[in-house]
């Protein structure tokens, strides 16, 4: 801890035992605020018990990227490049918590997953990969609105237990949230096949 002053306060009262502890503390001339104790589990349970960061969804999300880089690649096509923030910048997604400017990491973090690069380099592909049990137009429009405020022209790539859809963020928009199959001309039928069982060992 630094020599500067410091202070520790009780966080509002809750039904938690023992109660929520903050430390804050000066550093130069920035005053810095760290969770500890009881607040830190807290915080960390908030969190992962949600939908949207508990640990089963971020494991199936990654087991579906790895699942579209691995068969991508097979198919021989492009170049597969992992493009998300904790691929291409892991010393920020590290310390994401302490950057000062979030609305740029937000930027950062909403990255697509993937590029593609044809094999004559004249075409090039950001893909977005989600999986989903089930999908719907209104699911796959609220998907393609969030991607397109901060990118555009990209692709989304959906990964379900009956197979595997492909289309231009665009075009799903157009056509009312509908998305095709993934097309052969991409991978063939039979690897997709191939994947689509190996995605079943891990996806139940």
């Amino acid at each position: 801890m630094p020599t500067a002053e410091i202070h520790t306060v009780i966080a509002q009262k809750n039904k938690t035992n023992p109660p929520l502890y903050k430390e804050t503390y000066l550093k130069g001339s920035r005053q810095i605020t760290r969770v500890t104790g009881s607040a830190l589990y807290q915080k960390i349970k908030d969190k992962y018990m949600s939908n949207q960061y508990s640990p089963k969804n971020f494991i199936k999300g990654k087991i579906v990227e790895l699942i579209f880089d691995q068969m991508l690649r097979k198919a021989g096509k492009f170049t597969v490049i992992p493009f998300g923030y904790e691929k291409t910048l892991p010393e920020i997604a590290q310390h994401s918590q302490e950057l000062k400017f979030q609305h740029i990491l937000d930027n950062i973090r909403n990255s697509p997953d993937f590029a593609l690069i044809s094999q004559d380099k004249t075409e090039v592909f950001l893909v977005e990969v989600k999986y989903r049990k089930n999908h719907t137009a209104e699911d796959l429009i609220k998907i393609v609105e969030k991607i397109r405020i901060k990118w555009d022209y990209i692709w989304l790539f959906i990964v379900t237990p009956d197979g595997f859809y492909f289309d231009s963020c665009t075009n799903i928009l157009n056509n009312g949230g509908s998305i095709p199959p993934l097309d052969v001309k991409w991978v063939s039928e039979d690897l997709q096949k191939e994947y689509l069982e190996l995605l079943k060992e891990f996806i139940k």
